[in-house]
């Protein structure tokens, strides 16, 4: 049995010797598969983390959104319902104003007719006037004539 000055490694020549370093061998092979199959487990578990990771990144991103459009909506139905209160005291407020305006256009249209019909007679009353001024000067001209015959009566 000798030993090299390079390496550590006993050299020996012996049958035990050599049952020995197959054993070694052996055991460093399976070692390798060992550490070769841990490391593609880790590699594997590393892989699944950082997918996990990122779905989780990505979970908790759509979990604000999802929270973000939940107050959004809060909001928006606050409003809403605002918005729809407001409408119905408008609402409210605008049915007198109807009444009033109802109203009101029944008596312009009951002044309307009223006004015509007071528009008509004056239109009548003025055409009476103007018969009754020609009458007038028709009466005038008569008893201007009457008088002339009169006169003439007189001197004759």
């Amino acid at each position: 049995m000798t030993m090299d000055e390079g390496h550590q490694e006993i050299i020996c020549d012996k049958p035990s010797c050599q049952q020995l370093r197959e054993m070694l061998d052996q055991t460093k092979k399976e070692e390798a598969l060992k550490f070769a199959v841990l490391k593609q487990k880790i590699i594997s578990t590393d892989i699944l983390i950082r997918k996990y990771s990122a779905k989780r990144q990505e979970c908790d991103h759509q979990s604000q959104r999802l929270e973000d459009m939940s107050k959004l909506v809060d909001q928006l139905r606050s409003d809403c319902a605002k918005y729809e209160a407001e409408l119905s005291r408008t609402l409210q407020e605008m049915e007198p104003l109807k009444k009033s305006y109802s109203e009101f256009e029944e008596k312009r249209l009951e002044n309307e007719k009223k006004l015509t019909t007071i528009q008509d007679k004056l239109a009548a009353s003025e055409v009476l006037v103007q018969q009754y001024k020609l009458h007038v000067q028709s009466l005038e001209q008569n008893s201007k004539q009457q008088k002339s015959f009169d006169f003439l009566e007189k001197q004759l």
